[in-house]
Formats: structure tokens, sequence, C-alpha cells
């Protein structure tokens, strides 16, 4: 008889660590047994997908209609650890979808992000549909990057959906609960910095959850999660040019398994930093390279032999040719309604008609020069003053165009302060100089 009841005893040891979770009864019991079986245990790979549902008030024949679109959000998360050392590298390949307003086209946008420690900081590096990378830090661990229902549900009355026997196949058990719209703002909030591309478009977006629905589906063997389900519904409110409908996000865990180590590429830590010092006005990027910029229009000025910098900010540049009485400079500059790119054409038959009614024949060349992918035009005009041979010169080459501005780089020359006669550049000089830009390689 004592034989029977220690098998019997054993038997059901070995059921119970088969199964894991044995058999809870109530959804305190699995919420339970998920925290045991979870504890210490990151997930290492996770899909998401966010959905948000936005109306506009936008103009239309002389009032204003209210306009509904629909964001989506496709992530990928690998989380991986570096052994022996104290950091963590997260990285996510995200694809970002968006219809557009009216509906019948899908933009696809993608991005990769990073984020991981640095000096005792969390810091993450953003590549953008643009092709440039920034670094930001931001307030948040790097194992916190996969979202966890843990903070949401942690005080909240749980119930037990026993409707629910499978997630995609797998035998699940489901926990679900309502919460207040305060306690899901820091998820949301979380959530849309990943959807920045997106949102950013439409302006400050004021966020006001009313409450958040969360469901939980853990594997029944062994109670570690397979997926999370949010669901959060917004607090109306009236005369508000954007709001939040809605906005949904499903999780899928991957894998528990270690990762291989994540390594950032090193184009995206030297192209924040040139990025970050070109905001701060600083175009020298310490490699005898500068970079100048308008907008989203960027170019990038090779140092020809013998100059010397002599100056510049976020969107020019000057040199200083060894041996010459002028500085050379380069700068951007956005012209407005200009469809057939003509302003600086205009610009130099202005100066011949001018110095022409001073009683003055001006001697004109133009030249194309195409350097890369950029077609430069330069006049170079050339009046005969009192004090002497005066050279003009108006060098310029579209950049990006785009619907009613066009983003040009220029190249014009400036007198040197105690250089007693302006020196006048020959076309060799010139062709020296439109040979020192390229399109920036920070926007590839």
């Amino acid at each position: 008889m004592k034989r029977k009841t220690s098998l019997g005893i054993l038997l059901g040891l070995v059921l119970l660590l088969l199964t894991g979770c044995g058999r809870p009864k109530t959804p305190e019991e699995v919420w339970s047994a998920y925290r045991e079986a979870a504890y210490g245990r990151m997930c290492t790979q996770v899909d998401m997908t966010v959905e948000l549902r936005l109306s506009m008030e936008l103009p239309a024949l002389g009032s204003y209609h209210r306009v509904y679109e629909q964001l989506r959000l496709d992530a990928s998360t690998t989380v991986a650890r570096t052994p022996f050392v104290s950091k963590t590298d997260v990285t996510a390949a995200l694809h970002h979808y968006s219809p557009e307003v009216d509906m019948d086209q899908r933009t696809r946008l993608n991005s990769q992000v990073y984020t991981l420690m640095q000096d005792g900081k969390t810091v993450r590096y953003t590549n953008g549909e643009d092709g440039r990378w920034t670094r930001t830090e931001v307030d948040l661990d790097p194992e916190a990057m996969v979202m966890s229902a843990d903070a949401l549900l942690d005080g909240a009355k749980i119930q037990w959906d026993r409707t629910v026997t499978q997630w995609e196949g797998t035998a699940a058990h489901c926990l679900t609960a309502t919460v207040p719209g305060e306690a899901a703002l820091p998820m949301l909030k979380r959530l849309l910095k990943d959807m920045e591309p997106l949102t950013d478009r439409m302006g400050t977006l004021s966020l006001t959850p009313s409450e958040c629905g969360v469901r939980l589906y853990l594997d029944a063997k062994t109670c570690l999660p397979l997926a999370q389900e949010f669901t959060v519904t917004m607090a109306q409110v009236p005369d508000r040019e954007v709001d939040f409908e809605a906005c949904t996000a499903t999780l899928r865990y991957r894998s528990f398994d270690t990762q291989p180590p994540i390594e950032l590429p090193q184009e995206a830590r030297e192209n924040a930093q040139r990025w970050e010092r070109l905001l701060s006005g600083n175009p020298d990027n310490g490699d005898g390279t500068f970079t100048i910029r308008e907008g989203d229009a960027l170019v990038d000025i090779t140092v020809p032999q013998g100059w010397e910098p002599a100056g510049g900010n976020g969107y020019s540049a000057a040199f200083a040719p060894e041996n010459e009485g002028v500085y050379v400079v380069y700068e951007m500059q956005t012209v407005n309604n200009d469809p057939d790119m003509s302003y600086f054409t205009e610009q130099a038959d202005s100066l011949c008609q001018s110095a022409r009614e001073n009683g003055m024949e001006p001697q004109r060349e133009t030249t194309q020069l195409q350097v890369g992918e950029l077609s430069f035009t330069c006049d170079s005009i050339t009046v005969q003053t009192d004090s002497g041979e005066k050279q003009y010169l108006f060098i310029w080459a579209p950049v990006k165009q785009t619907e009613g501005m066009t983003r040009y780089v220029t190249v014009t020359t400036l007198g040197r302060p105690g250089q007693e006669k302006r020196t006048a550049l020959t076309m060799d000089q010139i062709t020296l100089c439109v040979q020192a830009v390229k399109p920036s390689t920070l926007m590839q």
C-alpha cells in the first residue's frame, strides 16, 4: 500500500513538472504560475503590430470635415546581452505602414532602431526613411523595450477567459483585465515613440486614454507568455483638430533563448555625430570634409589642397584658397516658386542689364558642369570699372526639388580683408570649386 502511495505521489510530481502550470483553478493561480515561470527570463525575440485610428478636421468647401485615418506599425525586435559585460544591446527592425488619407494607397516607411547602454545612459540610434542616423537619449531600460503586461496587470482585477484554449495552435490560458487609461499612458507613449515617422507629420497629438483592455496568452504547459493584446480607447475631446479614436497593439513572443551579439553599425555612430555637429551650426566633420544643409537637402564639400577653412555655420562654409585674394563661399539656399530653375539666371541677367545702363559692357561666360549627380551652371561676368576689372560669379546646382520650392547649393566669392585687389578665378579654378561638392552621405 505504501509503495502504491509513493508511486502515485511520484507520478503526480512528474506530471506537474511536465505540465508546468499544473492545473490552476483560479485566475490568481494562473497569474502566479506565469510570474514564477517568467521570473528572470527575458523574451529575446518579439513581433509587434500597432494600429492607431485617428481623426482630423480638414477644410473642404468652406467648412471643416472630419477625416479618419488608420496608421499601422509592424516591428520585430531582437534582444541580445553581451556576455560578462554589464551592457544590453537591443535592435529593432521597424517597418511602418501608413495608408494615404484617401485610403486608396499604402506607403511603406522603413527604419532601424538600435537601443543600448553608453556611459551609463540608454541611447537610441535611429535610421529613418531619409537614410540619416540620429542619436537620442531615452528614459528607458533596454530590457523594458520588450513590453510586458506585468505593470498593467499588477493590482488589477484579473479574469480568466476559459473560452480560449489555444493561441495560434498552442494550448493556452488567457488572462484579461481592464485598467484605467492613466495606467496605460506610459505604454502608449512608448508605442508612439516607435511610430514617430508616421505621427510627426500630424503635429502634436493629444493623449487622453480612458481605459485599456489587456489580454495575456500563456502557454498552458510552461506558463511563459505567447502573446499580449492591448486595446486603448480614448476620451473624446471636442474642438480638437487631431484626435485619437483608438489604439490596439499585439505582441507575439517568439523566443526566450540567448541571441547572438548585436553590433551597432559603425556608420551609425559616425553619421549621428556628424548630424549633431551640423545641427549645432558646425559644418566641419574633422576629416577634411564639411557638410552644409537647407531643410532636407545636404551636400558634402571636400576641401581642395591648399585651402584653409574661413568660417561657416549649418548652411554655409567659407574657404581661403592659397595665394588668392578672395574667399570661396558655399551656401545652401531655398528658392520658392521656381519650377524652371531660372532664379539665378535672372539674377545674372539683371546684373548685366544694370552694368549696361551705367555705360559698361559686361563680358559674360556661361558654362555647364556635371559633377556626379549635381548639374552646375556657372555664370562668370566680368565688368571693366574705374578701379579695374571686376568679376561676378553666379554658380549654382539644384540639390532637391519639391512642389513649390527648389533647394540649391551656390558658390560665390568675396574679397578678403587687406587685399588691394579682388582676384578673378579662372575656369580651371571654378571647376576645382564645383568638383569639391557632392551629395551628402548623411542622407543615404
